[in-house]
Parts: C-alpha cells; sequence; structure tokens
C-alpha cells in the first residue's frame, strides 16, 4: 500500500470517528432523557423530542422541542441535558481525552491525529497539552461566570441558594458553550431583560465561548497586547468587535422606541451563535429584523469555538478578497500578511455550500409542513439549526416529527461543519505532488 493511500485511509478514519463519536453521545443521550426517571412528575417527553432536545445540546444549539424543558426534566434530566451541552461544546473526542489523561492512560499516535482533527489544528506538537488548557480554562470560565449569576439570582431576585446555585451553574455551562438552553421557562431570559449584571455575565461567557480557545491562549500569551497576537486571533478580535457593535446598532435604530440600549447589544451577542433571548423574538422583531438577524446567525462565531456558523474569519476572508477585486489588488491580505488563494477557495466554497444546504433543508420542511408556516419563519428555524444558535420564532415545538429529524441532521451538519462531511468523500487529502497529471489552463468568462 503506498504512502498517499495510508493518509488517505487514515484521514477519512478519523473524520468518521469524529462524527460517529458524536452521534453516539446524541443517541445515548436521547435515550435517556426519553425515560419517565428524568421527567418530572406528570411530565413526558416521547423519543423523537429527547432525541431532537439531546440533538440540541450536543450541537450546542438550544432549540428545543418543548416550551419548557426545565419544566419537563429533573434533576437527574438537568445535570444529563448539561453534561451533553458541556460534551458538545468542548468536544466528545476532548473530554474523553482529557478523562484518559486524568486516569493516566497513555494517549498514542493514532489518538493523537484524531485530537488535531477534532480541535482544527495544523500541528501534533503539544495538542495533549492544549486538551489540558481547553478543559482547565472553560471551567475557569464557567466557574466565574456561574458565581456572578448565582450572586445575581440569589441576591437581586430573591431564589433560594440551592436554586440560585442550580440555575448558575446551569446558565454559566450553557452560555459559555453557546448553547441556547436555560431553565427559565417559556419565556427565557425576557424577565432579565433589564438586569446589567445577568446580562453583561451571559454575554461575556457566550463572547469568551465564541472566539475560540486559541484567540484565548494567544490573548493570555501575549498579555492582551493586541499588536502582538498572530493574524488569526487579531481577525476574529476585529470581526467579533464589528458584528457586536454593528448588530447592537442596527437593532436599537431600527427599533429606537422599542428596544433598549441593553436589549439591543444582549441581542446583538445571542443572535450570532447562543440562542438566549430577553425579547420575544416573535413579537417584537420585524419583518427586516427578522432577515438580519438570519444573516448573523449564519455568519456565527469563531473557529476552535463552542460556537457554530461559517464563522468569522470566513466571512473576513471574503470580505478581503472583495475589497482586492474591486481595488484591483494583486494579493488578498490582512494586517501585512498575505491570506493564501487556498483558505479563499474554501472560505467561498463553505459558504456556498452552506447557503445550497440552509435552502435546501428549508424547501424540505416547508413541504413537508404543508404551508403551515410562512418562508420567513421555517428560513429562521433552519438558519438557527445550522448555525447552532438556538433562536426560534415559536415554530420549532408545533412541528411535526419529520420536520425535527431533518432539523436534526441541520443542527448536526452546522456543529461538525459542511467540509467534515464533504471531506469523506475526498480521497487524497494530500497535496499535489509535483509528478502528477497537469491539465491546460483555460479561462472561463464569468458574470
Amino acid at each position: 500500500m503506498t504512502n498517499k493511500k495510508k493518509k488517505s485511509i487514515k484521514k477519512v478514519t478519523v473524520l468518521l470517528i469524529i462524527i460517529l463519536s458524536f452521534f453516539l453521545v446524541i443517541l445515548i443521550g436521547g435515550i435517556l432523557l426519553s425515560l419517565p426517571i428524568f421527567h418530572q412528575k406528570d411530565q413526558g417527553m416521547n423519543f423523537v423530542d429527547a432525541f431532537f432536545t439531546s440533538t440540541s445540546a450536543v450541537c450546542v444549539t438550544g432549540l428545543c422541542p418543548v416550551t419548557d424543558v426545565g419544566a419537563c426534566l429533573n434533576l437527574g434530566g438537568r445535570i444529563i441535558l448539561a453534561l451533553l451541552i458541556e460534551f458538545g461544546g468542548l468536544g466528545s473526542v476532548t473530554i474523553i481525552t482529557f478523562i484518559a489523561i486524568v486516569l493516566g492512560f497513555k494517549i498514542n499516535y493514532s489518538q493523537r491525529v484524531l485530537l488535531r482533527e477534532s480541535l482544527n489544528q495544523d500541528s501534533l506538537e503539544g495538542i495533549v497539552a492544549l486538551v489540558k488548557k481547553i478543559v482547565f480554562v472553560s471551567l475557569i470560565i464557567q466557574s466565574i461566570g456561574a458565581i456572578l449569576l448565582t450572586v445575581d439570582l440569589y441576591f437581586i431576585w430573591d431564589y433560594s441558594f440551592v436554586d440560585s446555585l442550580g440555575y448558575g451553574v446551569f446558565q454559566s455551562i450553557s452560555a459559555f458553550n453557546n448553547c441556547g438552553f436555560d431553565l427559565f421557562g417559556s419565556t427565557s431570559l425576557i424577565q432579565f431583560a433589564a438586569d446589567p449584571l445577568f446580562n453583561i455575565s451571559t454575554a461575556l461567557l457566550i463572547i469568551f465561548g465564541g472566539i475560540g480557545f486559541i484567540v484565548i491562549f494567544d490573548l493570555i500569551n501575549k498579555r492582551f497586547n493586541f499588536r502582538k497576537l498572530n493574524v488569526h486571533s487579531k481577525i476574529v478580535l476585529t470581526m467579533t468587535l464589528f458584528l457586536l457593535t454593528f448588530g447592537t446598532l442596527v437593532y436599537k435604530l431600527s427599533n429606537f422606541n422599542d428596544f433598549t440600549w441593553l436589549e439591543s447589544f444582549f441581542l446583538s451577542v445571542t443572535t450570532r451563535t447562543a440562542g438566549f433571548t430577553t425579547i420575544d423574538l416573535k413579537a417584537r422583531l420585524t419583518d427586516a429584523m427578522v432577515l438580519f438577524s438570519i444573516f448573523l446567525m449564519f455568519v456565527g462565531a469563531s473557529p476552535a469555538s463552542t460556537g457554530g456558523g461559517v464563522k468569522t474569519t470566513t466571512f473576513f476572508t471574503m470580505l478581503a478578497s472583495l475589497k482586492s477585486f474591486a481595488f484591483g489588488e494583486s494579493q488578498v491580505h490582512a494586517f501585512r500578511r498575505k491570506i493564501s488563494m487556498g483558505q479563499i477557495v474554501k472560505s467561498f466554497i463553505l459558504t456556498t455550500v452552506s447557503i445550497v444546504f440552509c435552502l435546501t433543508i428549508t424547501f424540505v420542511v416547508l413541504a413537508i409542513e404543508h404551508n403551515e408556516y410562512s418562508l420567513g419563519e421555517i428560513l429562521f428555524e433552519t438558519v438557527s439549526a445550522f448555525g447552532t444558535v438556538g433562536l426560534s420564532l415559536s415554530v420549532t415545538p408545533s412541528l411535526t416529527a419529520a420536520s425535527k429529524l431533518v432539523l436534526c441532521l441541520t443542527m448536526f451538519v452546522g456543529r461538525l461543519g459542511p467540509t467534515t462531511f464533504i471531506s469523506l468523500f475526498n480521497n487524497r487529502f494530500v497535496e499535489a505532488s509535483t509528478d502528477e497529471l497537469r491539465y491546460i489552463e483555460e479561462n472561463v468568462i464569468i458574470g
């Protein structure tokens, strides 16, 4: 067997393991959540709804097939849901590897390759140390968030200490992992719309989870000196700040007398990938704002993060490419560094495939539902599922079982990324060799 063939088999096998590990966790979670032992008295959840909830948790989405998941699940069910969110946000491969490290098991070469692909890294160097840092830093951030939220719920909202701690821990886990599940009922976080501490704490957890661990570590290592950061970190932070500011201004100025600045800011944060809401979306979002929200959900968070979407770096690369083309520049560049043609092509392919996929899913759900809902409503739910956001126009709970399963597939593809599934059909995964057959170049008329 040739070297290239071995690399091909190894790469495809790794991708399959990652996909199957996510699906296995989802399936186990669905089975557990469907068991009556984890339900509140006189409450229930059929297997389709349990499987949907598990998929939404592992894919850190937050779309829910029941109106009040907190009222449906008892303490055991809530703990399972929180663990599923944690598995989904950090990655099942990462957590399993961390547990193996703690138990003293050796991490062999094939497991390191699996980790590299799971964490979207280019090198095996320091991959085990990276796993430890990811788990350690995420636990610290979530612990700080849990303390702040617990204090707020206990002293401001007069919850009991036990309830404050339980809600605070769950909210922190869900926010950091950019998952939109909460335990506060069908109204989500509307009761906290004017609470600065609750809003800012949740928003910061979402932002830290959404910028990605690589950026967090780069910020720590460079002591938050922007000039010393690598290009990836600069792009992520620049785009995150731009989208948050732009989103806040658009929501506020479009609904100046209806939205407060705090509501506008929180909606700008959560729409990108988290899925919490402090307003009634169906009642207060205009059609224009629904379309704008779909755009933010589609862009999503950043690579190597707990969030979804096509990612901020993809959007930035496309904008930089358009700018270079418009001004006749010979290179696409950012922060005095050239962006490779391979990355540019990948950005446009990823975005195109994602758009086609979302439109196809929207078409399928519309066909299943027989005009029960508008195009805007179904497109919103579809992009929310694909971007692993979790915001809803109150459509998901009333969808048919078939539509829910289609959205499960959408969340699954959105979490792992369309390129992961496309790569399964690529039997090469190696750089082109110098002696391979090359075709004569020919111009094609574009536009």
